[in-house]
């Protein structure tokens, strides 16, 4: 589950994740909560500026895909939930499902700049740190993920979250 930050992604991820995989459903592995575990802190703790350096935030990515190994190794589904806007990521995502021997499904959510702004600037005690300047870089560097099957998140939660379970 990828996309830019208020494009909805914890939120479908929770929608679609007791149809992926056998009962009861997917574990979501989000990268917003792990990197709140890494740091010791409760989920909507507000992280400081160095929780986000490239390099901590490589080491979340990988511990987010070894997480999902370890689930998939066990038979269960999972749904990883992140931003994904860098290709490496999201070719190393679909990798680990390849590897594990699991059929892969990208789903990659749009919306446009206002929204996706509106959004973030309305979260109060949300898991995500993001603010209006964090969304506007990840749109100057963000590379939609060509593999993963696009959906417009301009729509309202319930008609999103039932596009997203139709092609989970």
């Amino acid at each position: 589950m990828g996309g830019l930050s208020g494009s909805g992604k914890s939120t479908v991820a929770a929608s679609i994740a007791p149809m992926v995989g056998p009962a009861p459903g997917a574990r979501v592995v989000g990268s917003d909560r792990m990197r709140k575990r890494m740091f010791g802190v409760w989920a909507r703790t507000r992280l400081p500026a160095e929780a986000y350096l490239p390099a901590v935030s490589a080491d979340i990515y990988g511990r987010l895909r070894a997480e999902a190994a370890c689930v998939l190794r066990l038979g269960h589904g999972v749904v990883a939930d992140a931003v994904f806007d860098r290709p490496d990521e999201s070719l190393a995502i679909a990798d680990v499902a390849e590897r594990e021997s699991v059929a892969f499904r990208g789903l990659w959510l749009t919306a446009s700049r206002e929204v996706l702004l509106r959004r973030v600037a309305q979260r109060r005690g949300d898991v995500s740190d993001a603010t209006g300047d964090v969304l506007l870089s990840q749109i100057e560097r963000a590379v939609t993920p060509s593999a993963w099957a696009s959906i417009a998140a301009d729509a309202s939660v319930e008609a999103l979250c039932a596009e997203a379970r139709a092609l989970a």
